[in-house]
């Protein structure tokens, strides 16, 4: 979501350059400037390295504020169940026509 949600995009703004849009919500971006606000940007535009600094996050915050974590993790975990179930419907829906 970070890395490629249109919504998300004022976020990135200040380190990524609009390239086009790629689907529904989402955007291609590419990392713009120099020195540390291109270091940003890239690691802005790339959803694999973001999920391992995110992962780094959850892993401190459990260290640090196991409740607060636990949390964020359950709002995440309900966000996926919901995806899973939005393509359940869309492929029960495809296989019945």
């Amino acid at each position: 979501m970070l890395t490629k949600d249109l919504v998300a995009a004022p976020l990135r703004a200040p380190f990524t350059r609009f390239e086009e849009f790629a689907g529904e919500g989402e955007v291609n971006e590419e990392p713009r400037g120099e020195g540390m606000q291109r270091a940003v940007g890239q690691l802005l535009t790339c959803p694999f390295c973001m999920g391992l600094w995110i992962s780094a996050a959850f892993a401190y915050g459990l260290v640090l504020s196991p409740p607060l974590t636990r949390f964020l993790a359950s709002i995440l975990t309900t966000k996926v169940i919901s995806d899973f179930l939005q393509l359940a419907y869309c492929a029960a829906e495809k296989a019945t026509e």
